[in-house]
């Protein structure tokens, strides 16, 4: 027992953990006495971030880990993201990281020209700027699946499907043996260009990259139920441009025929424990979704932004634009 009248000895203000580090910064022997000891990065204490403990101090570069859309859904979050397609622009990715108040951007590869090593820039762009990405394709062949997720999307996005068997293909073709058949590759920022042990890797692919899979068809509406129950589905996505088209009302996503085929992909995706997103041109049909429980708001494109940025800036000089 302490005497009476005894004071309790301050805590140590060390050790001082050190977070989210970006930058490695080096202290002479001058500025620290005795010289700081470097650690290993990889090492327990380096996974924590960094530590500080008497005079010395050690201090390394840590990248700062992005939340993915598939994490902050699976937490129940709802989430924006914004299309980029026409204008496949770094620059743009880093303003909307910026100013876009978004969780993530998903890059079109099924109506544009972008090549994959285009992608990796754009990919290399939004993790610069905190952003999380996933691509569109076209699931017709087994690269253009692949390829996205080795130059760092962290999933895919599969367009105009129109049956169980296309997805189950799909899903084999993003995922590691024994679950699919997607060839190895470690040399790449998804396998941390060949840091990772191969193991590692292929568990974290396995469990990580998120397949989305678009109900734009009145095939897939017939069938939705099953797509939704398929081993390795993690998200669906309503396309209501082209299925407003295919269901016969081109253009009216909110016509009573459409909204019944999307509250039956909605059911789907409940009944399966999955979230599921839109594209939404207006706020009226944004509403309607999220009243049906989206949780994935795809509210605008790089296009949309400029045109609407063009249709503002015009309302702001009524008197030089007739």
């Amino acid at each position: 027992a302490k005497a009476a009248g005894a004071t309790a000895k301050p805590a140590s203000p060390w050790p001082v953990r050190l977070m989210n580090v970006r930058w490695l910064i080096r202290f002479t022997p001058l500025m620290l006495s005795p010289p700081p000891k470097w650690i290993d990065p990889k090492s327990a204490l380096g996974q924590a971030g960094g530590l500080c403990s008497g005079r010395a101090a050690f201090i390394f570069p840590r990248p700062m880990p992005i939340k993915t859309l598939k994490q902050k859904m699976a937490g129940g979050r709802e989430v924006r993201v914004m299309a980029i397609s026409a204008f496949p622009s770094p620059k743009l990715i880093e303003v909307a990281g910026k100013f876009g108040d978004l969780d993530g951007v998903w890059i079109d590869q099924e109506h544009s020209g972008l090549p994959n090593q285009e992608l990796e820039l754009l990919l290399l762009a939004c993790r610069a700027a905190g952003l999380d990405a996933f691509a569109r394709v076209a699931p017709t062949d087994y690269a253009t699946v692949m390829r996205p997720m080795e130059g760092g999307a962290s999933g895919i996005m599969m367009a105009q499907v129109r049956s169980v068997a296309e997805v189950e293909q799909a899903v084999r073709w993003m995922k590691y043996h024994p679950v699919g058949e997607r060839g190895m590759f470690l040399g790449n920022f998804e396998a941390e260009f060949g840091s990772k042990p191969a193991p590692e890797h292929v568990a974290d692919c396995n469990r990580d990259r998120w397949t989305v899979i678009q109900i734009e068809t009145a095939e897939a509406v017939e069938c939705v139920e099953g797509i939704a129950a398929v081993e390795g589905v993690d998200c669906l996505f309503v396309g209501p441009s082209d299925l407003s088209n295919n269901l016969g009302k081109p253009g009216n996503p909110m016509d009573p025929h459409v909204l019944g085929a999307i509250e039956r992909i909605a059911a789907a995706a409940k009944a399966n424990g999955k979230p599921w997103g839109a594209l939404s041109r207006t706020e009226e049909f944004a509403l309607k979704c999220r009243e049906l429980g989206c949780q994935l708001f795809s509210i605008a494109g790089d296009l949309d932004y400029i045109n609407r940025g063009i249709a503002a800036t015009k309302s702001a000089f009524p008197n030089f634009f007739s």
